[in-house]
């Protein structure tokens, strides 16, 4: 458990621990208090020694002219690891590693539609979680860097759906959160006269708070904020292993071959998070992809488009006046993702959009030659639900993994992390994100998607 100290409280120390070392520290190493209290030692030369976790001193071989420890190593530099770096900084010494460049990750290349609609239409509703993605976003955005663009979104029911569990468990959340109603089809045409195709669909949730961003810019504000806050972030840095002493987190290697040591290791890493902690735990996710890409229409019109989910997929407004329109499907390799929007999905949009909007007549122009928003593939759980939690029975091991829309709820994961971390108190239950709430032998998918693996 790390110890929350003030971070004005830095003053050089010395462990009373280091009387147990038997030869003498090297002139040369350097004795410096961390945010949380505890000591970091290094040397300016190769060989470093540092304090692990058990308070024993011990000498750690590195190529790097200067070994840290941490409280915290993130794994990954996506929305999930630079939102929990954004709200650990204040108080913890943070290292986030990222094996690429931060404009590479699926968040950076996401849809980037912001709203809490996955915790409204079918799952259990979680209190507290809509105030805190609303609040952080507009709260980040005035610091500057990027913009929160409101636009409602919709999930349209068809009338076939109007009496299935599913549309009574929306209407049933959408009466519990503020912002969020059950509009009928003539109220949505009322709202949203000359743009919904509402032939067929007996009305829709609205989420009236929700928006988009322009993912880059959104990351890039998160990762400059945890800066200020003293966050160092690492990129082309892959990590290799994690290494444990005890049962507990000890560090992590690199690519480089430098032992990185730290007191808990926080697993972001998207489709790769799984194989980093495979050594310790089974992950109940499966690596898919939204596949989406920009469409071009009448700028008078894309701009009145609401964010619209209906019959498969995702249609909605970007930052640029363009329209973003989705499909998603499992992987089985990560290497075959496609770099263009496939043309199944052409296809299967083309047919769609003109039965969700009286704007499009079924042809179609592709920003960029339909080049793919995501290449890069994410990862879900069995119930769309991400996995936050202690896994592997080693303690300062945490995965924020498997969240559909990452993007949108990395803040509230961010909030959940620190309090696994800390044992500071969230306005939301933990249990809902834990991971035995799986079989991790056989976990059941069963969801609203092509499941027939491509490869």
């Amino acid at each position: 458990m790390l110890n929350r100290v003030s971070k004005t409280d830095r003053s050089p120390i010395i462990p009373e621990s280091l009387s147990t070392v038997s030869d003498p520290l090297p002139s040369d190493i350097c004795i410096q208090q961390t945010k949380t209290g505890r000591a970091n030692i290094f040397t300016r030369v190769v060989v470093s020694a540092t304090i692990n976790r058990n308070n024993n001193a011990r000498l750690v071989n590195s190529n790097m002219p200067q070994v840290d420890s941490y409280d915290v190593v993130v794994i990954g530099a996506g929305s999930i690891g630079c939102s929990t770096a954004d709200h650990l900084a204040d108080d913890h010494d943070v290292l986030v590693l990222e094996k690429g460049e931060l404009e590479e990750s699926a968040s950076a290349n996401a849809s980037a539609f912001i709203s809490d609609w996955w915790f409204f239409l079918e799952g259990e509703y979680i209190p507290g979680v809509t105030a805190k993605i609303r609040d952080y976003f507009r709260e980040l955005s005035a610091t500057g860097g990027f913009e929160f663009y409101d636009q409602p979104f919709i999930s349209l029911v068809d009338e076939e759906d109007i009496n299935t569990p599913e549309t009574r468990k929306m209407r049933e959340n959408a009466e519990k959160i503020p912002g969020i109603e059950y509009f009928n089809a003539d109220e949505l045409a009322e709202a949203y006269p000359d743009v919904l195709n509402l032939e067929g669909f007996v009305g829709g949730i609205v989420d009236t708070e929700a928006g988009y961003v322009k993912p880059r810019p959104y990351l890039r504000a998160m990762k400059e904020r945890a800066e200020r806050r003293g966050a160092e972030f690492e990129f082309g840095t892959e990590v290799t292993g994690i290494e444990t002493e005890a049962g507990s987190v000890a560090g992590v290697t690199t690519d480089t071959g430098d032992l990185v040591q730290c007191d808990s290791v926080v697993v972001a890493a998207g489709t790769h998070t799984e194989s980093v902690v495979a050594e310790f735990t089974d992950l109940p996710v499966r690596p898919f992809v939204i596949c989406a890409a920009a469409v071009r229409g009448d700028p008078s019109f894309s701009g009145s488009v609401p964010t619209t989910s209906g019959r498969g997929t995702l249609i909605g407004p970007n930052a640029d006046g363009d329209l973003l329109v989705g499909d998603e499907y499992w992987i089985e390799d990560l290497d075959s993702i496609p770099r263009d929007f496939p043309e199944e999905a052409q296809e299967k949009v083309g047919k769609l959009l003109p039965q969700l909007f009286t704007g499009f007549d079924g042809g179609l122009e592709y920003v960029d030659g339909g080049e793919h928003h995501c290449p890069e593939g994410i990862t879900i759980t069995p119930d769309q639900v991400p996995v936050i939690d202690e896994v592997g029975d080693v303690d300062g091991l945490v995965v924020a993994d498997g969240s559909r829309g990452a993007v949108s709820l990395a803040p509230v994961i961010a909030v959940a992390v620190q309090s696994i971390l800390t044992g500071t108190e969230t306005e939301f239950s933990l249990d809902r994100f834990a991971i035995d709430r799986f079989d991790l032998e056989d976990p059941e998918y069963d969801l609203p998607m092509i499941t027939e693996p491509r490869s």
